[in-house]
């Protein structure tokens, strides 16, 4: 749902006719509950319980509501999951596009090739770029919920050649090589374990330095990786860690320095939505920066 409550009965009034774009913006982006039957006309070759398995949509009888909103992004639509919530998003959630999934979107190397590998696909939105140069796309994440959200968002975006399989990393690709890997996955340097899309659940900055590491096997020759990293910052030279997980892959490599934050900063950015708890909110930056502090960072 993205209107105001207020807004609502002035929007459905403008709404005039049955047909299915119209019963779409009334569930998607309205938030009305609709017969079953209603989003079955507007949503085929998709029937309700697809739907509800995907985790798109949630019946009430006869009925059912968005329990995703939908978001325009470029020429592409893609769903992903609600918000606010109370208490912070849920382990689970999927966002749709985010600034750093257009920044990486922007540089990836758009030539024509047989492969594509997305790591950590999230709500496909990386893959879906893959699929219209690329003659075959595998996306890769370990959330179930956005495995979900990445099935619906190709088909509603018209795409055919992404194969979805669940898996952590390149687990579930082993022996195969690729022209093309993508990742945005969960490279936030975090003491937590919660969030799938942000925790990567390896200590300091090892996330991103397994995914730097381990990316090259899966390359074809001639083939390009393009990867979102964080890591830690230990003195001048911001480029030395990654540059030496780079050292003896048999790839050249370009580093391009997005942004730094200081230890305070990163921990005030990745738990914002604390911040209606100042107590909370205090206890976990502590928590945060201490980490940082182990690791003898100056800056992330």
């Amino acid at each position: 749902y993205q209107g105001r409550a207020r807004d609502v009965p002035v929007h459905l009034r403008r709404l005039t006719t049955e047909a299915p774009v119209e019963a779409a913006i009334r569930l998607f982006f309205l938030g009305v509950p609709l017969p079953v039957e209603e989003i079955e006309r507007a949503l085929a070759p998709l029937t309700a319980a697809e739907l509800e398995a995907l985790g798109v949509v949630e019946r009430i009888g006869d009925r059912a509501r968005a329990a995703v909103r939908l978001v325009p992004h470029m020429e592409l639509l893609l769903a992903g999951s609600r918000y606010p919530h109370e208490g912070g998003p849920p382990a689970d959630y999927v966002a749709t596009a985010t600034a750093p999934s257009a920044i990486l979107a922007s540089l990836t190397v758009r030539t024509a090739a047989r492969s594509a590998l997305d790591v950590g696909t999230g709500s496909g939105v990386q893959a879906i770029w893959a699929a219209r140069h690329c003659e075959r796309v595998v996306a890769v994440d370990v959330n179930r919920r956005a495995f979900n959200l990445a099935s619906f968002n190709a088909r509603l975006n018209e795409i055919d050649n992404i194969e979805l399989r669940e898996g952590s990393l390149f687990e579930p690709v082993a022996d195969e090589r690729f022209d093309l890997v993508l990742c945005n996955a969960p490279y936030v340097i975090s003491p937590d374990t919660r969030y799938a899309f942000r925790d990567g659940g390896i200590p300091s900055d090892g996330f991103s330095e397994r995914l730097v590491r381990e990316a090259p096997t899966y390359l074809e020759e001639g083939g390009f990786a393009h990867l979102l990293i964080g890591w830690l910052l230990q003195g001048d030279d911001w480029a030395a860690r990654p540059r030496s997980w780079i050292e003896g892959s048999g790839c050249d490599a370009w580093l391009l320095r997005g942004v730094s934050r200081d230890p305070v900063t990163h921990a005030a950015v990745w738990n914002d939505e604390l911040a209606g708890d100042p107590d909370a909110y205090g206890d976990t930056l502590d928590r945060w920066i201490g980490y940082l502090e182990e690791f003898g960072a100056d800056a992330v």
